[in-house]
């Protein structure tokens, strides 16, 4: 009897990974493009397009792959476009309905910061399905623990801001995001660096604790604080050792002072 228990468990825990084995094998990635195409269009509230190719690498963590991403505006100029994007998740997790980013990497980026190519007409939500009596519904979860954007540019009101890397990494499954970014703008290098919560934290309506640090021309401004629900609360503080070093981002010159917190 003991030894019948045992292989039952055995073939209810393996039937749900078979199917999702042979769904990977089988699955004509490419084929999905439309839906793909509905769903990040609806999502975005903007028209997108997949140009290359998608791709599936089947594995206990799969890869999904797409390149030349682009998004329209209202204005039919692209507002986003990405050169590359590929996802990994985690395959167990997605059985309990928990989606499990183990790594997440979006290459040569083009975002344009223009309101009025972003504006779009308010679409009435659909109406979600009441559960039926005593059916106990479990909510979505998202757990991320690792992404990276490289050779991205920011655009808006004729000026760039270029991102050369920047990378979220969490050691374990709601824990905090160590953030760490470098980029450039108006000829001044950026750097910034902290922790902020996770995913789940900004979905929900609870506590969001953030820790940012941002170097600039020798200057440095600190950012602590959380979200909680619509109300933001924190403190910001500054060193700034030349002042006038900050010229350039300001765009106009700066009195030389010097110790300014």
């Amino acid at each position: 009897m003991k030894k019948f228990l045992i292989g039952l468990l055995a073939v209810v825990v393996a039937l749900p990974l078979l199917a999702v084995a042979g769904f990977m094998l089988f699955f004509d990635a490419d084929a999905f493009r439309p839906r793909a195409e509905r769903a990040a269009s609806q999502a975005l509230g903007h028209p997108v397009r997949i140009e290359g190719p998608l791709t599936l690498r089947p594995a206990l963590t799969p890869s999904l792959g797409a390149s030349r991403i682009t998004a329209t505006g209202a204005d039919g100029a692209p507002i986003l476009s990405i050169e590359d994007a590929t996802l990994r998740l985690a395959i167990l997790p997605l059985i309990g309905g928990h989606v499990e980013v183990d790594r997440l990497e979006l290459t040569g980026g083009v975002l344009r910061l223009d309101a009025n190519a972003w504006a779009r007409a308010a679409v009435p939500e659909a109406a979600v399905p009441a559960p039926a009596p005593g059916e106990a519904r479990e909510p979505m979860t998202l757990d991320l623990r690792a992404a990276r954007l490289a050779d991205w540019r920011v655009t808006h009101g004729g000026e760039t801001f270029t991102l050369a890397e920047a990378t979220l990494t969490s050691p374990s499954a709601g824990a905090p995001l160590a953030l760490a970014a470098r980029g450039e703008w108006r000829a001044t290098p950026l750097v910034l660096e902290g922790e902020v919560a996770p995913p789940q934290a900004w979905m929900g309506a609870g506590e969001a604790p953030f820790a940012l640090n941002l170097t600039a021309a020798g200057a440095r401004l600190s950012v602590e604080g959380q979200r909680r629900g619509a109300l933001v609360q924190g403190r910001i503080a500054g060193e700034v050792p030349a002042l006038a070093a900050l010229s350039p981002l300001v765009g106009q010159p700066l009195p030389a002072l010097t110790g300014v917190s």
